[in-house]
């Protein structure tokens, strides 16, 4: 997150070319480096957690981890499940028709 042209200039959060999505817990993590390293020379690299979101959408969406698509490669013995969760009160006093996971 130190600028590559000038390396008094940092970044944090959205503005930062980094691997991280642009959420706020990442920009949070982005900051905690940046202080760091600025109060203590260059020492530490940024390490992303396993960031979750969600999107407040009908219907609503939501990640946490890798994608299913990612965990199949990863050679790990996986199972994938999913349900119909449409008849759970949360969902019917929304009157959505559809809700899974």
């Amino acid at each position: 997150m130190q600028s590559v042209s000038n390396p008094n200039v940092y970044a944090a959060g959205d503005a930062a070319a980094t691997d991280g999505l642009p959420l706020t817990p990442v920009a949070s993590a982005d900051s905690h480096v940046v202080a760091s390293n600025l109060l203590k020379g260059n020492s530490k690299k940024i390490e992303y957690p396993v960031i979750p979101s969600a999107v407040f959408t009908v219907p609503k969406m939501a990640s946490v981890g890798m994608s299913e698509e990612e965990a199949k490669n990863s050679g790990r013995n996986i199972k994938v499940k999913q349900k119909n969760i449409s008849d759970w009160f949360t969902y019917k006093r929304t009157n959505e028709d559809f809700a899974a996971f």
